[in-house]
């Protein structure tokens, strides 16, 4: 399928993700390949909505796995490069890069509330979902955020380089090295979280 100047809208559901019943409708699904052109995709994720636009977009479904590309721009960044694939051939298997430019965290609903007034972040990131394991890495190069309490004030970074790990109810998120140009701040941090606490670790 080959498709231009469309909009796709993409609701988030409040049921818990089943990577069992994802995998069948993708196999019932293949073969099947799909060409965007200067699309639009509305979505919805816990931070709020955000739209796609300029969305260039190329999946292909089989038996075996999905791969899929995706360029765009939104109100929240400049732009966003993804590239991937699904496995599902022999256990479920998916690996994923983004590239964010110009992040602009305010835009989403969830931060502005939480006084972030405006910033500007670009995220290289490598995502890996195995045996029930979500691992995120990533790397932020001069990231810089002006919050609510300091308005006048631009927190600034150089360099932030970061490991979250998710499985089932608990997550581990370590920032190492963290290098802000203001405040003058190096260091390590690392907040655990099992069933019931977390645990906050900062030097």
């Amino acid at each position: 399928v080959i498709t231009s100047d469309i909009t796709l809208k993409i609701h988030r559901s409040d049921k818990k993700f089943n990577p069992e019943k994802l995998v069948a409708n993708l196999q019932n699904l293949s073969p099947f390949y799909l060409v965007l052109e200067n699309g639009t995709i509305d979505y919805v994720t816990s931070l709020g909505w955000d739209k796609l636009k300029k969305t260039e977009l190329n999946l292909r479904i089989d038996k075996k796995q999905t791969l899929y590309e995706l360029h765009a721009v939104s109100s929240a960044f400049k732009n966003v490069h993804l590239t991937g694939r699904f496995s599902y051939n022999k256990g479920i298997f998916s690996e994923s890069m983004v590239k964010l430019k110009d992040f602009d965290l305010s835009k989403l609903k969830w931060f502005a509330r939480r006084g972030i007034l405006k910033s500007a972040i670009d995220l290289n990131s490598q995502i890996i979902l195995e045996k029930n394991t979500l691992n995120i890495a990533f790397t932020s190069l001069n990231p810089w955020i002006i919050i609510k309490k300091l308005p006048q004030e631009r927190l600034q970074g150089t360099y932030i380089e970061g490991i979250v790990l998710i499985k089932g109810g608990e997550f581990q998120t370590t920032l190492n090295p963290v290098i802000l140009k203001y405040p003058k701040v190096k260091g390590f941090l690392k907040v655990t979280k099992d069933k019931k606490n977390y645990k906050v670790d900062l030097r």
